[in-house]
């Protein structure tokens, strides 16, 4: 389950306008719809490239409605609502559950969302690329760092980041390797069925314990406590 806040984690969902050709702006205005906006739908993909061919792939599916959260992927789905906090691996069949905290529902949905401060941190040369194809693009540098060189780019027109790539260091590495998250599609106030984010899709408590349900009655369930 790692992988998922991980992916959601690293460089989610901006959409107030981005001014200007400042990367702490951009970034800013990106973090603070993060964590305002009401109703949110992305699909993600995330991959890793050497020498221009793709190696692995992963996509993910993000939904957001007033406070709760759904994470899906092929390996595994996360589901944050005001009742509970649910990790489902499909690899192992399992589903554990939680109750739900406001504290421990804020650090899964900001878990390792960068700031401006960190990046310039880890990264002291900032260089804004320029602006094609209704994209800002910036590139970041540390030659020092095992992830050298990083390329950022926003929509001029909405501020939504939409792609990043972390390049390996040259001198590190024989190959041209990078690693890729690409936001395909960003859908802000979609509309979804009622029960979206309701933890009755995958369990329901019977005599006192819960079970799996529907396609997750095989699922082994037990609490995280």
């Amino acid at each position: 389950m790692r992988t998922i806040t991980f992916i959601i984690g690293s460089w989610l969902l901006g959409l107030a306008a981005a001014t200007g050709q400042s990367f702490e702006q951009d970034m800013a205005a990106m973090n603070a719809v993060y964590k305002d906006v009401d109703a949110l739908y992305v699909e993600l993909e995330n991959s890793v490239w050497e020498d221009q061919k793709r190696a692995q792939q992963q996509a993910a599916v993000i939904s957001k409605k007033n406070g709760a959260y759904l994470y899906e992927m092929k390996e595994a789905t996360m589901l944050i609502n005001k009742q509970y906090i649910l990790m489902i691996n499909h690899l192992n069949k399992t589903i554990v559950y939680d109750k739900w905290t406001k504290k421990k529902a804020a650090a899964l949905a900001q878990q390792q969302i960068p700031t401006a401060a960190d990046l310039k941190a880890q990264y002291p040369s900032i260089t804004y690329v320029g602006q094609q194809d209704d994209q800002k693009k910036y590139r970041l540098e540390n030659e020092q760092q095992q992830m050298s060189k990083v390329e950022v780019s926003f929509e001029a027109a909405t501020g939504f980041m939409r792609k990043i790539r972390y390049y390996y260091n040259p001198a590190l590495v024989h190959k041209n390797i990078y690693t890729e998250l690409h936001l395909k599609v960003i859908q802000p106030n979609p509309s979804f069925e009622a029960n979206t984010f309701s933890e009755q899709r995958f369990i329901t408590k019977v005599n006192g314990q819960f079970k799996g349900v529907g396609k997750y009655r095989a699922y082994s369930v037990q609490s995280a406590q």
